[in-house]
């Protein structure tokens, strides 16, 4: 007799047993309900007593005895793809006298169903003593349950809807957990978001998609049948909120320039590029009521450019590309991290900077040894390389470098082989003595031992190193000083002082250790391409510890008008963006460009409207003192018939 634990074992294996059976045939009925080609199932009365009276009777004989054919009643026992122009009686006879292997329910008999799995459509028909009947009844359960399943099955989200091969595509059963999903992906790819839905025959629509960087709403649903629902069309309202809230970042390829925009408080921030990615043109486009897509059609309609001809590429490798070029060694010497020690030791030892003395004369040294080795590497004998005092000038500055090299001809102030011009700039510049307790020189620590006349040479070209970079000083502002029309009556130098005190105040009053150094005056303004509403654009550059971003936007916080005209300020720094010189000559090449195409279309329309309009004829008179010489005395021409009159009656004098 078998123990309790065993029964139980027994008992556990069993509804395992049972439970995967039960798993089978559902799926197995599944597969019958929603497969994608046609297919018929054999349905048969479970076994047991209850059912006693259901069994092998016609349909007549059991609605005459109050039953009915319920799909409770029923266990599937086969399913089998239905071949084409197979009939019900081919199924009865296959399945009463060439039984498959596989079938292991009874022969088909009266009271078993046949379900047809036909074009997407089911239908039961019921085995009755003579055919077949339909059995729509059997059915309305599994109707019921369909209906109350909600429609969204699940949301997906195709990372490339252009990619070659197999779509990476991602299920999700949470709606902002795929929108999320989907909005994390670039721009620069044709991503995808969409609804599968829950009917026995799947079916899947896009809802989002990406087309050339614009997140569009995909509208298929009201053309298909049974998805414009209430579930579907909620779902649609949540996606177009989604795309308004969302902000997006795109770049794209226009020729061979480049234009970026993304979205900011107020409206879309907007930059275009030169094929040096390059800033050519750019500013904050206030009208949030537009689209995405509307505010680039728009903008780029004012440059001459379409959206159409617009290639969208990756956003986030352009802006790498963009600072990479831009990253700029400035031609101005940094802060050296410790100055020249103004004093001799015995000062220092008495004052308590001995640690400045030792590493001032430790870069003095250091400065000596690079000037020795670039002559060694740069002299070929005969002459020496035109860049060789720039290459040390970068690395230890002018101070330092004048500084070492003075002292170093002062104490060969006996060898003529220095310039007379070279001695009288190394006096110039203050070296102070340092002499031991034994009245030794301690500067001779970082006296050059290069060549005397070769070093001579060097001496030159670092002095004309230093007064080309004096003269290449931009002054704060223009010389432009003469009143314009196209500024109100204003001058472009007021302009930009007005805005350098303004730019100034700004980083003062918040804290930031920032030069604002020269200001000019450019744009539509200074090409007679402007209208009444233009703004002023004023490019400013600066050294300091603030962004070029942040700047700009604490400069807009505001706004600032000049003369009734708003000022579009665009910081700039010599690192990021060059210097302003070279950031103006690229904007005047671009203007450049636009006045060429704004004349040609002027020229076209004029065109136009001269092979358009006919000559209006007008008859005008004169009025003569002398008829015969009418040159001579008093001649009036060019009047109408009423003043010719009035003066033919007026007096001679």
């Amino acid at each position: 007799m078998a123990t309790y634990a065993e029964l139980m074992r027994q008992r556990e294996s069993a509804m395992k047993m049972v439970n995967q059976i039960e798993k089978e045939m559902a799926e197995m009925e599944n597969e019958l309900f929603s497969a994608g080609r046609d297919m018929f199932g054999i349905y048969q009365l479970r076994d047991g007593e209850d059912l006693h009276y259901h069994r092998f009777e016609s349909l007549d004989r059991l609605e005459k005895s109050g039953l009915k054919v319920e799909k409770d009643n029923y266990r599937l026992v086969y399913i089998a793809p239905l071949q084409e122009r197979q009939t019900l009686d081919d199924i009865f006879e296959e399945f009463n006298l060439f039984r498959p292997e596989d079938f292991t329910g009874h022969s088909l008999s009266v009271s078993d169903i046949v379900l047809l799995h036909k074009n997407g459509e089911n239908q039961a028909m019921y085995v009755d003593s003579f055919g077949f009947r339909a059995v729509p009844q059997f059915l309305e359960k599994q109707q019921e349950q369909e209906n109350e399943k909600p429609f969204i099955d699940h949301y997906y989200v195709v990372e490339d809807l252009q990619k070659s091969g197999p779509l990476e595509i991602k299920e999700y059963a949470d709606m902002q957990e795929a929108l999320q999903a989907y909005f994390s992906l670039p721009n620069h790819k044709q991503k995808a978001f969409g609804i599968q839905n829950s009917l026995p025959l799947p079916g899947s629509l896009d809802f989002i998609q990406c087309i050339n960087g614009v997140d569009r709403n995909i509208l298929d649903y009201q053309n298909v049948e049974g998805w414009d629902n209430p579930e579907i069309i909620n779902a649609a309202e949540q996606v177009d909120v989604e795309i308004d809230l969302h902000d997006a970042e795109i770049a794209y390829k226009i020729g061979d320039r480049y234009f970026t925009i993304q979205h900011t408080e107020g409206g879309f921030d907007y930059t275009l590029y030169d094929h040096d990615y390059r800033e050519l043109d750019g500013g904050v486009y206030e009208n949030p009521d537009l689209t995405i897509e509307e505010a680039i059609g728009e903008i780029l309609e004012d440059e001459g450019l379409a959206f159409e001809d617009c290639q969208v590429i990756n956003y986030e490798e352009f802006m790498e590309r963009t600072e990479a070029a831009n990253r700029i060694v400035p031609l101005q010497v940094q802060p050296e991290e410790h100055p020249i020690y103004p004093y001799s030791a015995a000062y220092a030892w008495e004052h308590g900077e001995t640690e400045a003395y030792r590493q001032s004369e430790k870069e003095n040294i250091s400065c000596r040894d690079a000037i020795e080795e670039v002559i060694r590497k740069r002299f070929d004998g005969m002459h020496l390389a035109s860049d060789a005092a720039k290459v040390v000038l970068e690395e230890y500055g002018a101070e330092r470098m004048s500084y070492v090299l003075a002292n170093t001809v002062r104490y060969f102030s006996w060898d003529n082989r220095f310039s007379v011009e070279n001695r009288k700039w190394a006096e110039s510049i203050p070296v102070f003595e340092d002499n031991n307790p034994w009245g030794d020189e301690r500067n001779v620590d970082f006296v050059v031992n290069s060549h005397p006349a070769v070093l001579d040479g060097f001496i030159n070209l670092l002095r004309e190193e230093l007064k080309e970079r004096e003269t290449q000083k931009i002054p704060p502002v223009s010389n432009m000083t003469q009143p314009e029309t196209s500024l109100n009556q204003m001058s472009r130098a007021e302009i930009e002082e007005t805005v350098l005190s303004y730019a100034q105040s700004m980083v003062d009053e918040a804290g930031y250790e920032v030069q604002v150094m020269a200001a000019r005056v450019y744009g539509s303004r200074t090409a007679g391409m402007e209208n009444e509403n233009s703004d002023v654009d004023v490019v400013i550059e600066f050294q300091g510890d603030i962004q070029e971003d942040d700047f700009f936007n604490m400069l807009h916080e505001d706004g600032l008008s000049i003369g009734g005209m708003t000022v579009d300020i665009n910081p700039i720094t010599a690192e990021k963006s060059g210097t302003i010189e070279e950031y103006l000559a690229r904007a005047n090449e671009y203007l450049e460009e636009k006045v060429k195409s704004f004349r040609e279309a002027a020229s076209d329309q004029q065109k136009v409207e001269v092979t358009a309009e006919k000559p209006v004829q007008t008859l005008t008179f004169y009025v003569a003192e002398c008829m015969e010489f009418p040159t001579l005395g008093e001649y009036h021409d060019n009047l109408t018939f009423a003043e010719a009159v009035n003066k033919y009656n007026e007096p001679i004098n």
